[in-house]
């Protein structure tokens, strides 16, 4: 007999899904950011009316980015609800907080407002509720007693992709909230989730998240010297559509995160130092033409003799 399953993912026709995958066949660009990943990033902006949308792999590892971007003092209380997926706290847990947690209302099961502001000690810095099966947390008086105590918010909206309260966009509430898109949810993609928000401060903290704080070729929060030829190269081959990479540059004890501890000091790794100031690594991959190939030794050698 034919199992019925408590869900089934809803999937699109298989010729109308391999039209979408085509061009990464043909660009071979399948990772940071590529053009599928921007148009994602549009439309759940449009869909959710939110002005900034950052998708990530999952859903849980949004939630812990979220978590992470909203700067909260190192073993920072929690409130949060105990009828949620399990997920949500571990979120909380692997972040270095600590979960506080709050009973649900009997009418939807979402966090209990009434109850949540006398769970409130002076180590408390956010709120983390969870819109369930559909059902919206009381936004109203959760902002309201979380403004009174400086407290941030962050909504877990697994269960409320495009639900709406009053005509206004469940992604419109609290600093931030979350989705995920895993098969389970009505809107999938197959794995995926996304943080929506409307603060660019807390958007930049959550581009540093998803892209291990490098923001271009040259800064990844960090500062480092350059080495002349090697960014004469450099600048040369990009100009002439060709993306070498500066590996590994800057180094990592000159990131900002790490700048000013004692094992960062300049004296320490000379070696390494050197290396991540000459080191350009060329393109190499299999079906690389030889013409292109030199092509970029004609640019490095007219970079080198100027």
């Amino acid at each position: 007999m034919k199992k019925t399953t408590v869900t089934r993912t809803s999937l699109p026709p298989f010729e109308e899904f391999c039209a979408q995958i085509r061009p990464l066949w043909d660009s071979r660009i399948l990772t940071n950011m590529g053009t599928q990943h921007e148009a994602f990033r549009a439309a759940l902006e449009q869909y959710l009316e939110v002005p900034h949308a950052v998708p990530f792999t999952n859903g849980h590892l949004a939630l812990e980015a979220a978590l992470r971007a909203l700067r909260l003092p190192a073993g920072a209380e929690v409130v949060t609800t105990p009828f949620t997926f399990v997920s949500t706290v571990h979120a909380i847990v692997r972040c270095g907080f600590v979960p506080v947690f709050c009973d649900v209302r009997e009418e939807d099961g979402t966090l209990d407002p009434a109850l949540s502001e006398s769970l409130l000690t002076e180590r408390t810095a956010a709120v983390l509720p969870v819109h369930v099966y559909g059902n919206v947390c009381d936004v109203e008086r959760i902002g309201a007693f979380a403004a009174r105590n400086g407290l941030k918010v962050l909504y877990d909206a697994a269960h409320a992709f495009g639900v709406r309260l009053h005509g206004e966009s469940v992604a419109r509430f609290g600093d931030a909230s979350v989705f995920s898109f895993h098969a389970t949810k009505v809107f999938s993609t197959v794995e995926g989730g996304a943080v929506c928000t409307a603060d660019r401060t807390l958007l930049q903290a959550l581009e540093d998240e998803k892209n291990f704080g490098i923001r271009d070729e040259e800064h990844c929060a960090a500062v480092g010297g350059t080495q002349a030829l090697r960014d004469a190269v450099f600048a040369r081959l990009a100009a002439a559509d060709i993306l070498a990479r500066k590996y590994f540059y800057p180094l990592v004890p000159d990131l900002e995160c790490y700048a000013g501890t004692p094992f960062a000091a300049a004296a320490r790794v000379p070696v390494a130092r050197s290396l991540a100031a000459r080191v350009l690594c060329l393109p190499l991959y299999a079906g690389l033409q030889a013409d292109e190939v030199d092509r970029i030794c004609d640019i490095v050698l007219t970079a080198a003799r100027s």
